[in-house]
Formats: structure tokens, C-alpha cells, sequence
């Protein structure tokens, strides 16, 4: 069943609902932890098997917070009710949540329990961006930043996110960086074979329009192809397979290769390093391409694309939608190859600069030992 974002919010509020949904994410390690670890109840797009949701969570668990407890904040379970009942600490964690009322409720009553609210590598919803395209539930940020001045510490994705941070008082924040970059350590092999990873989707509107960037990554496939390389097709969502199919079914290639979709964030990291390069829709197509430090072009269709990379100084690699044709694809795609160990190192050395934060603030926190 598909729902909006609001009817979903308000549908699962109900306890079983809550149970069921967020009933894959426990662990048995979870009710060792819960008598005496420290407690984080986590705030996010969680329970719909999204790669980069579920990425951002899995490195927060365990890698940046792992000697906390972690559970979903609205979870209705055993080991939540532990966590709630020793006060634990809210995070509102990875994904574009600012700005977007489904949070804001969860932010507020955050608030009311009185308990260390935390931001941690969250980004702020360009309004400008979503006013073109309807609104889609964005707003409130008087509310919003009503709400972020009680929190005790404020860490960002990256510096669109931060600006608007400054720009509403908020003098405290500073950029943490993309949760998701944590998830796992550089893996790349330069010798790899010739194999592009290909990757389109999105849940949210596109700039210039959905089937420009589809025209533009059928010219860029069947060139890839045409110049001997394998193209493999990986999904970060289910939805993203529709694009692949249609991929499909324009080329009948034995070198084109569509990956089923599976929400196994690993199997997707694994997918992701047997590529030489990747061309990504999906942020966190680019997000973890980039903290594998595979070389990557990101289809940069909504402004937290160029939050990200301008976190890692890589905006390079951004290629705006409302301008994209095939031809420069292709043309990027292969300058990019060209230098493609210069931007290993370069990302590698970014993303291992965000990783480091990341572990350091978790530490202030007290979610990490010394």
C-alpha cells in the first residue's frame, strides 16, 4: 500500500503498525545494550527499505553511535519502551528532514519529553526548490526553527543546510557531514574491470523534467556499450527498477546487466565496488559511490545533490538536470575515467575527513567510547 507522507505519518501512529514496520531493524544485541547503554531514539525515513535511509541508520547504529542503543523513535516495541523510559537522547538523523511537516511533529513532541535533542547530519529542504514543484508538505520554518533552538547540538550534511542554519540564528551549527559517508570504509580497485554503475530514481520532483535525465542515461548507455564497457543498472529503490526495465527493454545487450532490487545495504555496497565508475540519480547513489571512493557523476536533480558534494569539495561532479543533454554525459563520464585515481584520492581523503568528525562528535556525545 502506498501512502502519502502526511497519511503514512499520521497511520503509524497506531501501535501495531509501528511494531510491525520497524520489527527488521532489532537485534538481539538490543536488549543486552538496554538495561545500561546510552539511549538514542532516531528520527528518520525508516520501515519503507529505501538504500539511502536505511544506510544512513545501519552507520549510525553501528559505526558512529555503536555502544548506544538505536531505535526508531516512533517504534512500539520492548527495547523503545526501555529507551523512552530512560530518558533517552532524539536525533534527528540523515535525510533532507528540516523543513518537511512530517518531522516537525516528531521534532515537537521530542521537545515535550524535555530529554538532550540532537541533530546529526541532517538537511534543510530548499523551500525555494519545492515551491516550484507544489510545496509537497515543506514549510513551517518559523516553527522549525522554534524547535532546532532547544536542541544541544546541531551538526548538518553540508553547507547549503548550514547557510540556512546561520541565516536563521542558529550561529551554533556546523557541517558533520552525510551519516551514510560512515556506512563503510574506502574500496576500490583501479585495475577493476570495466563496468559503469548506473543508477536512476527519485521520489522527488526533478528539475528540467524525469524523462530528460531518462533520454540523457539511454544515449550515455548505449555509447558505454558501443565503446565495450559492461553497464550495470543498481537500484536504491524499488521504484527505481521501473527505470531499469524500460532501460531493458530499449537495449537488448547481454552487457547490460539490471540488478533486482534488494534493500540489503551491504549487497548494495558490494554491487557498487565492482563498478569502475558510477552515474547516479539518487543522492546516495553518489553518497556511498563516494564513501567507497569510486569515481562518480551525480545527476544533481534537486539542491541537497550540491549539498552533499559541496561538503567533500566535489561539486565537479554535480551535473544539474535542467541541463543535461547525452552528449555531455558521455563526454563527463569519460574525463572523468581519465583521471579517475586523482578523484579516488581526493574522495577517499574527503570522506575520510567527515568519518573522523562523525566518530569525534559521537564521542562528545558519549554514544562511542574514548
Amino acid at each position: 500500500m502506498r501512502l502519502g507522507l502526511g497519511l503514512r505519518s499520521r497511520y503509524q501512529r497506531f501501535p501495531l503498525v509501528r511494531f510491525g514496520r520497524y520489527a527488521y531493524l532489532r537485534r538481539w544485541e538490543d536488549y543486552r545494550l538496554a538495561p545500561s547503554a546510552p539511549c538514542v531514539r532516531y528520527i528518520g525515513w525508516l520501515g519503507h527499505r529505501n538504500i539511502g535511509d536505511e544506510a544512513l541508520y545501519q552507520a549510525f547504529r553501528s559505526t558512529i553511535a555503536p555502544d548506544a542503543l538505536v531505535v526508531p523513535f516512533d517504534d512500539w516495541s520492548p527495547v523503545s519502551w526501555m529507551a523512552e523510559r530512560r530518558n533517552a537522547d532524539v536525533v534527528l538523523g540523515g535525510g533532507t528532514l528540516i523543513n518537511v511537516r512530517a518531522y516537525l511533529g516528531a521534532m515537537q513532541r521530542a521537545n515535550e519529553l524535555g530529554g538532550r535533542i540532537c541533530v546529526f547530519g541532517t538537511g534543510v529542504a530548499d523551500l525555494a526548490y519545492w515551491a516550484q514543484h507544489g510545496g509537497r508538505g515543506r514549510g513551517d520554518e518559523a516553527e522549525w526553527v522554534r524547535v532546532l533552538r532547544g536542541a544541544q547540538y546541531l551538526g548538518v550534511r553540508g553547507p547549503r543546510s548550514l547557510d540556512w542554519m546561520r541565516r536563521q540564528g542558529l550561529g551554533s551549527a556546523e557541517i558533520v557531514g552525510d551519516p551514510a559517508v560512515s556506512v563503510a570504509a574506502p574500496s576500490w580497485d583501479a585495475g577493476s574491470g570495466r563496468v559503469v554503475g548506473l543508477n536512476l530514481g527519485s521520489h522527488d520532483p526533478v528539475q528540467g523534467s524525469a524523462d530528460g535525465v531518462y533520454q540523457a542515461a539511454l544515449h550515455a548507455l548505449r555509447e558505454f556499450l558501443a565503446r565495450g564497457y559492461r553497464v550495470h543498472f543498481i537500484p536504491l529503490h524499488d521504484i527505481d527498477s521501473d527505470a531499469g526495465a524500460a532501460l531493458a527493454r530499449e537495449v537488448d545487450d547481454p552487457g547490460f546487466v539490471v540488478h533486482r532490487f534488494d534493500p540489503d545495504v551491504q549487497l548494495c555496497l558490494q554491487r557498487l565496488r565492482a563498478c569502475r565508475f558510477v552515474v547516479g540519480q539518487r543522492l546516495h547513489a553518489t553518497v556511498l559511490a563516494s564513501a567507497l571512493g569510486i569515481p562518480n557523476l551525480s545527476l544533481s536533480y534537486q539542491p541537497k545533490c550540491l549539498d552533499f558534494l559541496e561538503s567533500i569539495d566535489c561539486a565537479a561532479l554535480a551535473l544539474p538536470t535542467e541541463h543535461l543533454t547525452g552528449p555531455a554525459l558521455v563526454e563527463r563520464a569519460f574525463e572523468l575515467e581519465a583521471v579517475a585515481g586523482a578523484w579516488n584520492t581526493r574522495l577517499v581523503q574527503a570522506c575520510d575527513g567527515l568519518r573522523e568528525r562523525q566518530h569525534r562528535r559521537a564521542r562528545d556525545l558519549g554514544w562511542a567510547r574514548p
